[in-house]
């Protein structure tokens, strides 16, 4: 019979641990002393920069061909939030027109894509949120920012109530909280790529990074959505292909990044919508 017990003469079979560096010189310019231990090496201030600014680009190369990259149309799904912040900085410094070019094809004018979820948030003064978000995108000249309220999913001869009312209803029409979580989330994404495809858009970066996908994915699979696992790093639809730059880059680079830029980064609202089941969702207990 098989057995759990972990015998005493089997310490060969243990995975090792990793072995923590000593060295306090960055592992990569090996001048400068280093400030962020990422993945077990050190790494200084400017090449951390320069690492993220690098894999930022690899992604945009592997789906975007420099060669082709005059027809294509960008838009940013922008939330306020960790990435989306570092997404407009990255997009700004190296896919924007400026003196030093970096790439092929740079692209003068950018769309900026807000869903506002004020009917769904607990955010007190919803005013000072949106002055916050145009403040934000108005420090960069070449980006268009497009408002887009949430339940405008719900607009249509198909409903015969308001689309508020309507996205009220259906919401609270949910079992659990993680089923609203997931719901909005859904919303949210579809009413990205819509907005995108009315704007003539042909490429939506979402500014996921590692740690957000990987959540998103153990979200996926323990809600018996594994179907849709591939949708979390790439997907296309109506011909609009959303990716996520960031897909390499965990939290702990992202929010590094954000502070040394000093990039504002805006608090995400709580749900105030409340339900009959658990008040916990999945992806906050993998957070």
């Amino acid at each position: 019979m098989a057995s759990c017990d972990i015998n005493a003469n089997a310490s060969e079979e243990r995975m090792p641990k990793r072995r923590k560096t000593s060295t306090k010189t960055c592992i990569k310019c090996k001048q400068d002393n280093g400030c962020l231990v990422l993945r077990g090496l050190v790494y200084c201030r400017k090449c951390t920069q320069a690492l993220v600014t690098q894999k930022f680009k690899r992604v945009i190369d592997e789906v975007i061909d420099p060669h082709e990259a005059s027809d294509a149309v960008l838009a940013i799904g922008y939330s306020g939030g960790l990435g989306s912040s570092l997404i407009l900085h990255l997009v700004a410094q190296s896919l924007c027109p400026s003196t030093r070019r970096t790439r092929r094809h740079t692209w003068d004018r950018i769309h900026v894509v807000y869903i506002d979820q004020d009917v769904v948030s607990g955010y007190i003064d919803h005013k000072v949120e949106l002055k916050e978000i145009e403040s934000v995108v108005a420090k960069y000249p070449h980006f268009h920012l497009t408002k887009v309220p949430l339940e405008k999913c719900f607009e249509g001869d198909l409903y015969s109530d308001p689309p508020r009312e309507s996205l009220l209803s259906y919401l609270g029409g949910l079992p659990t909280r993680s089923a609203i979580n997931e719901s909005i989330q859904i919303m949210t994404r579809r009413l990205l790529e819509r907005t995108a495809k009315s704007l003539g858009v042909s490429h939506l970066l979402l500014g996921r990074s590692l740690s957000s996908v990987s959540i998103a994915l153990l979200s996926s699979i323990c809600s018996g959505r594994g179907s849709t696992i591939g949708e979390e790093r790439q997907s296309s639809q109506e011909g609009v292909v959303s990716l996520n730059p960031l897909r390499e880059l965990g939290s702990k680079e992202c929010a590094a990044c954000v502070w040394w830029y000093s990039l504002n980064v805006i608090s995400s609202p709580i749900l105030h919508l409340e339900s009959g089941g658990s008040t916990t969702g999945i992806s906050r207990l993998t957070r």
